[in-house]
């Protein structure tokens, strides 16, 4: 009697799947705090991650959705307030260090539990390309405009399989109040590379005040050739709540870019 066939890995269910036809920029979102190292520097480096045990450098592929934890109280000063890249197509890769369908720190963190437990992580982990991630907003959102906000495809096959791939789904369609964000669906790229900016950047997405600096102006418009986008300033509001903010600045480039 012929064995079952042995059910797919959440890797190879994706790379079954046709990519979806545009490729949407990275995304690498940092504190203004930060910002002026970056403009002395002219790149960005990796750090040492604890998840890993390894320098890198995280990116979300098409939207921004990274909260850092000391963006989560009110605070008075810009200097936790984000600050977002959006990268020219091509400036990073063309092969990453790892990729995954969500945040790797936040899954490690327990953040997305019951659906994907800590000590399951590497499961999740997909073909680190380009090709790869298109072929994953395929599989799991059918189109880049779900993926940008985060509606998952209908797909009761999918929703029904086994291991990883059942999982995942589970995770993209719970509804109503979770203790999770939008990172449950953001899809990661690491690298262990300089990102060399000049030239690579698309855009930066800042704080209007935050760009009166001329030091910070000079870096991106004259010395990055981007083009700066800015937000308000509201004292005393909670820094990560910007992100929202940010993602729709980052919204309305992708809509007249044509990649949503």
């Amino acid at each position: 009697m012929p064995m079952p066939p042995s059910p797919l890995t959440f890797a190879e269910f994706v790379e079954a799947h046709t990519p979806v036809a545009n490729e949407l920029p990275l995304v690498h979102t940092t504190r203004c705090e930060l910002f002026k190292q970056l403009c002395s520097a002219g790149y960005l480096s990796p750090r040492d991650c604890p998840v890993f045990k390894e320098p890198l450098l995280y990116f979300f592929y098409g939207r921004p959705a990274y909260r850092s934890k000391l963006g989560g109280r009110p605070d008075t000063l810009m200097n936790p307030m984000p600050i977002c890249f959006v990268f020219k197509p091509g400036a990073v890769g063309p092969d990453f260090k790892r990729v995954f369908p969500f945040d790797s720190g936040a899954a490690s963190a327990g953040m997305f539990v019951p659906h994907v437990e800590p000590g399951d992580l590497l499961a999740y982990s997909l073909p680190p390309n380009l090709a790869t991630i298109r072929k994953a907003i395929s599989a799991f959102f059918e189109t880049n405009d779900n993926y940008f906000f985060g509606t998952p495809r209908s797909d009761p096959a999918a929703a029904n399989a086994i291991s990883a791939i059942g999982s995942y789904r589970s995770l993209l369609n719970e509804g109503g109040p979770t203790h999770y964000d939008d990172r449950r669906s953001a899809i990661e790229v690491q690298s262990d590379q300089n990102l060399i900016l000049r030239n690579n950047v698309h855009a930066v997405v800042l704080p209007t005040p935050f760009l009166k600096f001329p030091d910070v102006r000079h870096a991106i418009v004259n010395e990055w050739r981007a083009t700066p986008i800015r937000y308000s300033h509201f004292r005393g509001t909670v820094p990560n709540e910007y992100v929202r903010i940010i993602a729709e600045k980052v919204e309305t480039l992708l809509t007249n870019g044509e990649y949503i």
